[in-house]
This record gives C-alpha cells, structure tokens and sequence, in this order.
C-alpha cells in the first residue's frame, strides 16, 4: 500500500511539473494569471462533476454542512493562496526566487505534522528535506546568477510555501471522514467560487471561444489539476504528510527538465546536479523504512 502511495504522490508531482508548460502556452494564447487560476478550478470541477456524476453521486454526499470547513481549508486558503501567491513571487522576484520560497512548504508541513498528528521527525527526515532543499536551489539556477529579492517579494514567497504546504495538513483532516475524490471535488468548488468572484468568467469563455482552445482548456484542467490533486490526495493517506510533501519536490525537477526540452532553457552542470540530488532525495524517502530500522 505504501508503495503504491508514493507512486500516486511522485505521479501527482511530475503532473504539477508540467504547470509550466501550460501556463506559458495559455499566457501565448492572452490568458492572465487570475483567467488561469480560474480555468483550473472550474473546469476541474466540470471534469470531475460529470465524471462522477454518472460514474458514482455518492462522492457528492457530505456528512454535514460543517464539513465544507475542510475544503475552505484545501480549496480557499490552500490551492487558491498557493496559486496567486507563487504567481505573484514571481511576478515581483524571478523563477528561480519564487520556486525556493515555494519549497519552503516541506519546513513547514514537517513541523506541522510533528505538532498536529505527532509525527516523528527523523533523521532520515531531516537529512532528505536538506538534500531537496539544496537541490531544489540548484534547479532554479539561483548560484549561476544574481537575484535581488524585494519585501513584497519575500513575503508572496513564504506564503506560496505556506499555501502549497497547508494542503497535505487541511487533506489529512478531510481524509478522515471523505474519500479523496470528495475532497478534492470541493477544494476545486471552493476554489473556482473564488476566482469567480474575483475574475471576469464571461470574458474568460469568451477569450477561449475566440481562441478556439476549449481542448487545450480541458488539457490544462486535467493535468495540472484534477487530476494530480486526485493523486496526490490518494497517496496522502497512505503515508505521512511530511513525506508526501517532501517526495512532491519531483515537481520543480520536472519543470526544469521541460524548460530544458521544450523550451531550450539553459542547462548548467549545477542545475542538472540539483536534479540528481532531489531524486537521490526521493528513493532516500521510499527507503527511510529500512533507514531508520538500521
């Protein structure tokens, strides 16, 4: 069962890598940040809602009104936080910036975790979250390069890590009581409610009918939302969420391997080392069993 948890999780995080790729071809196409924020809760929640609605209803059945708690939790102060923030970070800072305050999400589940459900932090633990740090830096190029980092930048930052990182605490709440395609249907509900609000979803429509992109949008929904949150909400409640948060860190080596790819990004001897370093990380966390017996 663990082995096939930390499957869903790394799947989910090579999913979430792939953001990049959409997000740059939907800003091509004109779409803003908030337009996009919006097309991955909406149209997830599209996806989801008529897949389960002829496949099996009961995922729609809550306990009690009380419960939407949760999903303001995953959907509202999590995803929607995350998504705007780190949008931000890099709009006031750089790639490589935002993407190490991002990952300043495992520090902060870790401590979480060991406070809230009383999770061990091990050794194994701690030397694996130092290794996918230093990794992470290494991939988002930050030593080949000088960044000058600004308050307001610093701030979104460390809130991208805070709302990307609440997710594996609020999931393993909701866990407890729904499946994990419950939970994720209402984060993307409470989610797209927001970024309606504070969207245009008319003009939104109207620029994918222009477009003629309403494959794309449904692509974009898909992979870099429901279907990796379905993943990694799965997997999350087969293994501890200071793990899952750390072997999520695939996500930022598989963004750059495609900027590298796709987009012919620079590839230098430490970026690609930040690489190996971050998967090292990942079979050390599919190992830490056995680690932390010896």
């Amino acid at each position: 069962m663990k082995k096939i948890s930390y499957l869903l999780v790394i799947t989910a995080a090579v999913l979430w890598g792939a953001i990049g790729f959409f997000s740059k071809t939907a800003g091509g196409i004109g779409f803003t940040p908030i337009d996009m924020c919006f097309i991955r809760s909406v149209f997830s929640v599209i996806i989801l809602g008529v897949f389960f609605f002829i496949k099996d209803r009961s995922i729609f059945k809550l306990e009690s009104i009380k419960d939407l708690k949760y999903f303001v939790g995953t959907g509202i102060i999590s995803f929607s936080l995350y998504n705007w923030s780190y949008i931000a970070a890099i709009k006031e800072t750089s790639m490589g910036v935002a993407a190490i305050l991002l990952y300043t999400a495992p520090s902060i589940i870790m401590v979480l975790s060991a406070i809230l459900f009383n999770e061990k932090i091990t050794k194994v633990k701690l030397v694996a979250l130092i290794i996918t740090f230093i990794g992470c830096m290494l991939v988002t190029g930050i030593f080949e390069g000088g960044n000058i980092i600004s308050l307001k930048g610093f701030i979104y930052g460390i809130l991208s890590g805070i709302g990307y990182g609440l997710y594996s605490i609020f999931g393993k709440y909701a866990l407890r009581k729904y499946s994990s395609v419950t939970v994720v249907f209402y984060t993307f509900l409470m989610s797209g409610i927001l970024f309606s609000i504070l969207g245009n979803p008319i003009n939104i429509i109207s620029k994918i009918g222009a477009t003629n992109s309403w494959l794309f949008i449904i692509a974009f929904a898909a992979f870099s939302a429901a279907i990796p949150y379905i993943l990694y909400t799965k997997g999350l409640s087969g293994i501890e969420a200071s793990k899952a948060s750390i072997l999520a860190n695939m996500e930022p080596v598989v963004a750059s391997i495609i900027g590298i790819v796709v987009f012919s990004e620079e590839a230098g001897f430490l970026k690609l080392f930040g690489i190996f370093m971050v998967i090292g990380a990942v079979c050390m966390i599919n190992l830490s069993e056995s680690f932390e017996k010896k």
